[in-house]
C-alpha cells in the first residue's frame, strides 16, 4: 500500500488496502476442496514428498477457512472505503485479521514462525531430514 501511495499521489489517487482474515466463502470449496487433484498433478517425486504435507496443510487451512468469517464483513470494509469522506489506509477485517497483522511486529521472527507452524498444524517432524526448518514464507535454497 504505502508503494503504490507514493506513486499514484501526484495523481489524485488514494489506495486504501483491503486485508482480510479468514474469509468463509464457496471459494474455499473450490481452492482447498479437491487436494488429491493438485497432488495427482506433482511429479512422482514431489508427491511422495509433499504429499503428506499438502493434505495436512490444506486440512488445516480448510478449517481455518470454513470456520471464517462472513463475506458480508468485507463486502461492509469496501463500501465504506468506498463512500467514506476519510476513508482509512488499511481496513484490517474478519477472523484474525488484526492478530496476524499485529503479532509479526511485536513477536521474535523465531516464535512468529512457531506460532504458524502450530495454526498450520504443521511441527519439525514434517520437514524433510535433509533440509533445516526455513521460517514460513522463506524460500528455502540448496546449496
Amino acid at each position: 500500500v504505502d508503494g503504490l501511495s507514493d506513486d499514484y499521489a501526484d495523481k489524485g489517487v488514494r489506495v486504501i488496502a483491503i486485508e482480510p482474515g479468514a474469509i468463509s466463502t464457496p471459494a474455499v470449496d473450490k481452492t482447498l476442496g479437491d487436494l488429491e487433484q493438485v497432488i495427482r498433478n506433482l511429479p512422482p517425486e514431489a508427491q511422495t514428498q509433499y504429499g503428506a504435507l499438502i493434505r495436512k496443510m490444506g486440512r488445516r487451512g480448510y478449517q481455518m477457512e470454513k470456520s471464517g468469517s462472513s463475506p458480508d464483513v468485507v463486502a461492509a470494509a469496501v463500501h465504506h472505503a468506498l463512500t467514506s469522506s476519510r476513508p482509512r489506509i488499511r481496513y484490517r477485517v474478519g477472523k484474525h485479521a488484526t492478530l496476524l497483522a499485529t503479532l509479526p511486529k511485536i513477536l521474535p521472527e523465531s516464535l512468529m514462525d512457531a506460532l504458524l507452524r502450530k495454526m498450520l498444524g504443521l511441527s519439525d517432524a514434517d520437514e524433510r531430514p535433509s533440509e533445516k526448518a526455513a521460517p514460513i514464507g522463506a524460500a528455502r535454497t540448496s546449496g
